[in-house]
């Protein structure tokens, strides 16, 4: 696929709880190669050292990666830098760009000129691109979600879909959604 990986890279760090090493295996695809996405992918080797049940419950109610929303420059340069990643078959055109599902959610990759069709109402990205900028998450109840955040002082705007979304002041700069799972 003309890739140049670094990797793949061994891993390990102690934990004292759950006790043992962890250890995973990642594979680094460096951002030159992909227009400047950063794209890396890893292989947990002790996945019971980081997926303990009370650690997988989280206080938002989030249970998943919904989609990842990345803004790019030029559609044409990441989407051929993509295709090495992930298959010419894997990525699939839309209204606002492009997509592709993985196992466990969705890239979007978009343009900030088409942003607020993946983002209804949002404002598009004003830093240097590419840019990962926006996060949905599943959770199990959205409503139970808005109160949590409220109790932490944050606010949300309910979408017309019913979801909710985080301002980036209030998620480190990224636009944050929470939709029903």
């Amino acid at each position: 696929n003309g890739l140049e990986i670094m990797g793949p890279m061994l891993l390990e760090r102690p934990q004292a709880y759950p006790e043992g090493m962890v250890t995973f295996h990642n594979v680094m695809i460096p951002p030159a190669q992909t227009d400047g996405i950063w794209t890396f992918f890893c292989c947990h080797k002790t996945p019971e050292l980081m997926r303990t049940p009370e650690w997988m419950e989280h206080a938002n109610g989030a249970v998943a990666m919904a989609a990842a929303t990345s803004v790019v420059e030029d559609l044409s340069v990441a989407r051929a830098a993509l295709t090495k990643v992930y298959g010419a078959g894997a990525l699939v055109d839309t209204p606002y760009g492009f997509a592709t599902d993985l196992p466990r959610g969705q890239v979007k990759v978009t343009t900030r000129e088409n942003f607020a069709q993946v983002h209804p109402g949002a404002e598009a990205p004003a830093g240097g691109l590419p840019a990962c900028s926006g996060l949905r998450l599943t959770v199990k109840d959205v409503a139970e979600t808005a109160a949590y955040l409220a109790t932490q002082g944050i606010a949300t705007e309910k979408l017309a879909d019913g979801s909710l979304r985080v301002a980036k002041a209030d998620a480190c700069g990224v636009l944050m959604e929470f939709a029903a799972g």
